[in-house]
């Protein structure tokens, strides 16, 4: 288990998110297993589980992600998400919806006559760099244990050594969205 995530709403009802790797999905029991190991090891966990058992009580949503075909036709534009949806990684999704809509304002606003062309033209390149990130976590996510558990601290130490390397994947992280990343 990688996270859990809840939110109350009014009336004592709740929404969670529990965000998992998807090869745990392979068997129902193996997902259970992990739900009652995350339970005993973080109270908060058991006390927002409850009673609910897996699959009867909870439902397993896979996220996909990528660009759309096209960005939009005559009359609708897709942006964000709708457009290229991506992972969590890197927060990627809310700077992509941002510089879509910006760049989609300076298109109309220079009344330009082929809006969608253009629109797709200047960010289809600048979404694909930014859900390189997404490609990048999804792989990491599935890696078996026996590589993912050593591959995260050596990491970390070797960006710790080469603190240039750091701030280069910083960098990338924090312009890929943008039409032009910075180097």
């Amino acid at each position: 288990m990688f996270l859990l995530a809840g939110l109350a709403r009014p009336s004592g009802i709740a929404a969670g998110l529990i965000a998992v790797r998807p090869r745990l999905f392979q068997n129902d029991l193996d997902v259970q297993l992990a739900l009652d190991e995350f339970s005993a090891s973080v109270p908060q966990v058991a006390q927002v589980l409850g009673s609910r058992r897996f699959p009867t009580d909870l439902a397993h949503v896979r996220v996909s992600w990528g660009h759309a075909a096209r960005y939009g036709t005559e009359g609708a534009l897709l942006i964000g998400d709708a457009a290229h949806a991506v992972t969590p990684a890197g927060g990627q999704g809310a700077n992509m919806a941002i510089a879509d809509a910006r760049v989609v304002a300076e298109i109309a606003l220079s009344h330009e006559s082929q809006l969608v062309q253009e629109y797709e033209r200047r960010r289809r390149p600048a979404n694909a760099r930014s859900m390189r990130l997404s490609l990048g976590a999804t792989i990491g996510a599935a890696m078996p244990d026996w590589i993912l558990a050593p591959l995260i601290p050596t990491a970390f130490r070797i960006l710790n050594r080469w603190p240039k390397l750091f701030a280069r994947g910083l960098r990338f992280t924090s312009t890929a969205f943008l039409d032009s990343p910075v180097e």
